[in-house]
């Protein structure tokens, strides 16, 4: 069923994330227009498609990203398109603490030696650690799990979606990070996309 299904299906463009995924649309839909949207410079399944598929347009969700499209892959005129949040989930439910008391980590990789660095700096602070993420709890619902901590450690989409909350956002994760957030840096930071 799922073969015909996809066989009667014609979709006017197809937006593609991962290398592997714009394959295998490709191989479903030959003449469909594809926009490949590239979230980083890793892992491989970022990078444009190992053969030509005849992707119409290339994307990534921010400065640095666009650039090692264009620089390491040959990919001409890239454009922005950054990664959008729901507005109507994700928004303040209550203020934050002036002295932090909950700090969430948003990750899905998160090393031992980074979860042991954050938990020493929550002890010097008095305040409860929580994650969320693949590694220990997957969720739907993040805006909940946002607005009950003061502080929200994560990259990328997750930032947003904390600040989109209204909460303090540090930027740290298995690649390292970027420190706080903060009006006179956020520029600067968002072309690393968090």
């Amino acid at each position: 069923h799922i073969n015909q299904a996809i066989a009667e299906f014609q979709p006017d463009v197809i937006h593609a994330h991962h290398n592997a995924m714009a394959l295998l649309a490709r191989n479903a839909f030959p003449q469909t227009p594809i926009l490949f949207l590239s979230h980083g410079i890793v892992p491989g399944l970022e990078s444009p498609p190992s053969i030509d598929t005849g992707v119409a347009v290339f994307a990534g969700v921010s400065e640095e990203v666009a650039t090692n499209l264009s620089q390491n892959y040959g990919v001409e005129n890239p454009v922005i398109c950054r990664n959008g949040i729901d507005l109507e989930r994700h928004y303040p439910l209550k203020e934050i603490n002036k002295k932090p008391e909950n700090i969430l980590i948003i990750s899905n990789h998160y090393s031992n030696e980074q979860l042991a660095l954050v938990q020493g700096a929550c002890g010097v602070l008095g305040a409860q650690l929580n994650m969320i993420g693949l590694q220990t709890q997957s969720v739907w619902d993040t805006e909940t799990y946002i607005n009950q901590h003061d502080i929200i450690i994560s990259l990328g989409r997750g930032c947003l979606e904390a600040m989109a909350c209204g909460r303090a956002v540090f930027v740290f994760d298995h690649f390292g990070g970027d420190g706080f957030i903060t009006p006179d840096n956020y520029l600067e930071i968002r072309k690393h996309n968090f």
